[in-house]
């Protein structure tokens, strides 16, 4: 990944989905930089959290002005665990852009092939996704706790693609972005049978701690799992290499804070031609 460092906030972008910057800007934001303070210290997203909702919305504006989407409609879902697939289009944006979230459709993925409209996804543990057609010109992003995951709200969203736009899963790229790593990530039995039902296997989703013996979920290998198997280029899909658990100075992670904490987002928005 390539990091854009700031004085006044940092964010990543993935370098496979950087080579189409004509055709489309994203950013996956760190906690570095921005307004808010105490818990939410940073670049706060998360307009759900508790934070001072002027300062999330300065923080919106402040990587909103780096990345050029001023004054862009910035789309984000009302997310709820699901495998909710939203197309958003000119007549709906505004409907994903009201800081009062309890008025935002619910969905876990958004896709589009308007441009000029922003998708965001936050998180502060679960995996985001962000999804590009260079040749249909289409986008998607993704929030994927491990219910969606195991719903394979990944796969779906594909689906959703290839039935929206006729997008080809083999031209897609996309970007994994920072989330819980495994080594961290234990999970409950309830998560490993749910695990086994959806991919017929453990193998490479769930090991056990040599320690404790507890069981450890991989959340961007499940993730990658369903891209393929819906049709996505192994070589076209980038892991980012962080755990936003482990690396506490860039990014905000529910578990490590105990719930209070903020979000961080991943976003891609087309660019008008």
């Amino acid at each position: 990944m390539i990091a854009h460092r700031f004085k006044e906030a940092t964010y990543l972008q993935f370098t496979q989905l950087s080579a189409y910057s004509a055709q489309l800007s994203h950013f996956v934001s760190t906690r570095l930089g921005g307004f808010s303070d105490g818990p939410y210290n940073g670049l706060n997203l998360g307009r759900g959290t508790a934070d001072d909702r002027r300062l999330v919305e300065q923080n919106y504006q402040l990587l909103g002005g780096l990345l050029g989407w001023d004054n862009r409609p910035w789309c984000v879902p009302g997310q709820i665990h699901s495998k909710t697939v939203t197309l958003v289009t000119p007549d709906n944006a505004a409907s994903f852009c009201n800081p009062d979230r309890s008025t935002v459709p619910k969905a876990d993925a958004l896709i589009t092939n308007s441009t000029g409209i922003a998708l965001t996804v936050l998180s502060a543990d679960c995996t985001t996704i962000l999804l590009y057609d260079p040749v249909r010109q289409a986008i998607g992003a993704i929030h994927a706790g491990w219910r969606g995951t195991v719903q394979h709200i990944a796969a779906e969203t594909v689906r959703a693609m290839q039935h929206h736009f006729d997008t080809n899963p083999a031209d897609l790229r996309v970007g994994i972005a920072p989330c819980i790593g495994m080594p961290v990530y234990e999970v409950g039995d309830e998560v490993v049978t749910a695990v086994h039902e959806a991919f017929g296997t453990l193998d490479q989703l769930v090991t056990y701690h040599p320690a404790s013996g507890k069981p450890h979920f991989n959340l961007k290998s499940a993730n990658r799992q369903s891209l393929i198997q819906a049709g996505v280029r192994p070589n076209h899909i980038e892991i980012a290499p962080y755990c936003s658990y482990d690396d506490d100075d860039w990014f905000y992670s529910h578990r490590r804070d105990k719930g209070i904490t903020g979000r961080f987002g991943s976003g891609l928005m087309l660019l008008p031609q």
